[in-house]
């Protein structure tokens, strides 16, 4: 299977890259692997996450409300799930 690059509807063969252009691809290539890789472990954390936050909701009973007193908040408003 061979590589190629592709740009504005027009398909390239990086093979015929000047030096500069093959290492710049080269690097693509490699960044784009990363940032799948990235992709996968933020889907995996985010499944955690939901996953920790449905135990502890599991075991959630009106004697752990607070009443008045004042503690840190934390809310599971900027993480679907929760957060820390």
């Amino acid at each position: 299977m061979s590589v190629t690059y592709k740009y504005e509807d027009k398909t390239y063969d990086p093979n015929k890259f000047i030096d500069e252009g093959k290492s710049y691809f080269n690097q693509v290539v490699q960044l784009q692997a990363e940032i799948e890789t990235l992709h996968k472990q933020i889907a995996v954390l985010q499944a955690a996450s939901i996953t920790f936050n449905a135990r502890i909701r599991e075991q959630l009973t009106d004697e752990m409300l607070l009443g008045d007193t004042p503690y840190e908040e934390f809310t599971d408003e900027s993480v679907e799930g929760g957060v820390l």
